[in-house]
């Protein structure tokens, strides 16, 4: 048999195409410069239809703490090669920090960046180093498997958006407004940033960043877009959870407002968010306590929208008809102060444990509820498909990595 770089390139395509992951494939483009020449070819002849036949994998999740921002590998699958976890660390970072609105450089430690959002295999950071006065500060994008990275900044520090008099709120990552040669919506030469920015008394805007590469070159712009048809008059919007590749928002006396990750773009929800007759509090108020409701993605990848009963010891979970673009209904009602009640030994008696609860993070078809008792915390993860309540989640300083906000990658 011939050896295999006497392998003709086609035939040697053929056989890169079958190779079960991504994981697979960057391995085996390591191991010749035959292979490596393939799938790194110019006009991605090789990467456009190894990725129609390969869904991205994830590779794990990144999350903030206190004092680091950390990565946790995926659980391999069985036909996937166990994730490596040093090829995502941030420490490349440490060492190109620099304050890009004055000039100095202000030391770094892991503690400096703060993940906001993610997408595909891109991680968006702020850096506490950068912030001007006017509050609208330049921000990172960066691919950890590569190591390669991208300042976003604000055009004259921010000061010209909407003539300025605005403040940052938040930002977003997106998909590139067209499909790269490799035929990837986004990567490290293909992405938008979408900042959020309120004016006081005057609403709500966006300024949308947008990043791609070419022959030639480096290109990058700045647009501003107004949604203050969408926000209405309100002079913030409250973030109520991330499904889908999509966050959902709140603004007080309207609809849900959702930002679709692939389209960049903002829409008001058509339906009312559902507000039924046991709940005594309304949507402008509940806003302001979080832990009442969250939006949540289920295994189907749709939204879900969970509520804390008060004082019922309940969650109510709404799902959208139409294969999650319809009405919101009310999909199930999960008892969950018995269920807690059991897992710590508490008696049948002890009847009013658990009747007031909050949700303290979601993960794709699961809910973390904490009971609100005096005599200390306790987290439980509950499985929004079979209800099942998982054994008590581990309360450590108020930080452990089961009750924190995650932050999903794709290899």
């Amino acid at each position: 048999m011939a050896p295999a770089m006497d392998l003709p390139d086609d035939l040697a395509e053929l056989i890169l195409l079958r190779l079960a992951s991504t994981v697979s494939l960057i391995r085996a483009a390591s191991t010749c410069k035959q292979w490596r020449r393939i799938v790194a070819a110019a006009d991605a002849g090789f990467l456009r239809p190894f990725r129609s036949l390969h869904a991205p994998a994830i590779a794990g999740y990144y999350y903030n703490s206190d004092n680091f921002t950390s990565f946790a590998p995926s659980p391999p699958a069985a036909s996937t090669p166990a994730i490596d976890d040093s090829h995502f660390s941030l420490d490349f970072l440490h060492v190109i920090v620099q304050d890009i609105v004055d000039g100095s450089r202000p030391q770094s430690s892991s503690s400096s960046w703060r993940i906001m959002d993610s997408r595909g295999s891109l991680l968006l950071l702020d850096f506490a180093g950068s912030h001007p006065d006017d509050g609208v500060r330049s921000l990172l994008v960066c691919e950890p498997l590569t190591r390669r990275y991208q300042w976003v900044v604000p055009p004259s520090a921010g000061r010209g958006f909407g003539g300025g008099g605005c403040e940052f709120s938040r930002a977003y990552l997106a998909d590139g407004a067209e499909a790269d040669e490799a035929g990837g919506r986004v990567g490290m030469s293909n992405f938008r940033v979408v900042y959020e920015l309120y004016h006081h008394r005057h609403g709500v805007s966006a300024a949308v960043f947008t990043f791609t590469t070419g022959g030639g070159g480096a290109q990058f712009s700045w647009e501003e877009k107004a949604i203050g048809d969408i926000a209405g008059s309100s002079s913030c919007m409250h973030v109520v959870g991330h499904a889908g590749g999509s966050w959902y928002l709140y603004a007080p006396g309207g609809k849900p407002v959702v930002f679709d990750g692939s389209t960049a773009e903002y829409s008001a929800s058509e339906s009312e968010l559902p507000l039924d007759a046991d709940n005594w509090l309304s949507w402008d108020v509940m806003i302001f306590f979080p832990s009442c409701f969250r939006v949540a993605e289920g295994r189907d990848g749709h939204p879900r929208i969970l509520t804390v009963v008060p004082g019922g010891g309940a969650l109510k979970v709404f799902a959208r008809c139409n294969n999650g673009g319809g009405e919101w209904v009310v999909e199930k009602m999960i008892p969950c102060a018995a269920a807690m009640r059991r897992l710590l030994g508490r008696p049948a008696s002890s009847s009013s444990f658990g009747q007031w609860m909050s949700i303290v993070t979601t993960r794709p078809g699961f809910a973390v509820v904490s009971p609100q008792v005096r005599e200390g915390r306790w987290f439980f993860a509950v499985d929004l498909d079979t209800m099942e309540f998982l054994p008590n989640v581990k309360y450590d300083d108020g930080k452990e990595f089961d009750i924190l906000e995650l932050y999903k990658v794709f290899l």
